[in-house]
């Protein structure tokens, strides 16, 4: 037994199809609407947690740069959330990767996935903010850095959450079901 089936911390699920019957839940969690807010709601939890420590702490912002910050990574979160998702399931696929994959491969994926995603979103963000090259470079090095250690946590979040929500972790393909991608 897990921890999210022997906690039931997050109660999604259980509560929805209580509320709307069984075969309501059924269409809506088919629906990109729920998708979408799933996954949104997974990356801007996951995103508060890491990066609180690293703002307020290691940065040293102070209360009001946090709150701005956070905002704007809301929104940013909200916006790629579930396109990271799909982009995700898309790599891991092709990867060949199953819940059966050593651990190594199940880290490179998630890593591979969550930096390959990340980084380009995070060089047109200081291209915007007006960063130089070198800047660029350096703040890269660290981002991968920081994606390498949080990549397959996010992996399994995102794994852990969707299931918890009555997705399937992997979207539905007809030459893969054999093998999903699915944590234990």
């Amino acid at each position: 037994m897990n921890f999210f089936t022997k906690h039931r911390m997050l109660l999604i699920k259980d509560p929805l199809v209580k509320i709307m019957g069984p075969e309501k839940f059924e269409k809506l969690k088919e629906s990109r609407a729920y998708k979408f807010i799933v996954e949104a709601f997974t990356m801007n939890v996951f995103s508060i947690v890491i990066t609180t420590p690293n703002e307020m702490l290691i940065a040293g912002m102070d209360f009001e740069e946090y709150i701005r910050t956070r905002i704007a990574a809301l929104l940013l979160n909200t916006l790629t959330g579930r396109p990271y998702g799909v982009w995700r399931d898309w790599l891991i696929r092709k990867l060949r990767i199953s819940k059966e994959s050593s651990i190594g491969m199940r880290y490179f994926g998630d890593t591979f996935s969550f930096i390959g995603f990340q980084l380009p979103l995070y060089w047109l963000s200081m291209m915007f903010g007006g960063a130089e090259l070198n800047e660029m470079i350096s703040a890269s090095v660290s981002l991968t850095i920081i994606a390498g250690l949080t990549g397959r946590p996010y992996g399994v979040w995102l794994d852990k959450f969707r299931n918890e929500c009555g997705l399937s972790s992997m979207e539905d393909s007809d030459d893969y079901q054999s093998a999903q991608y699915v944590t234990e």
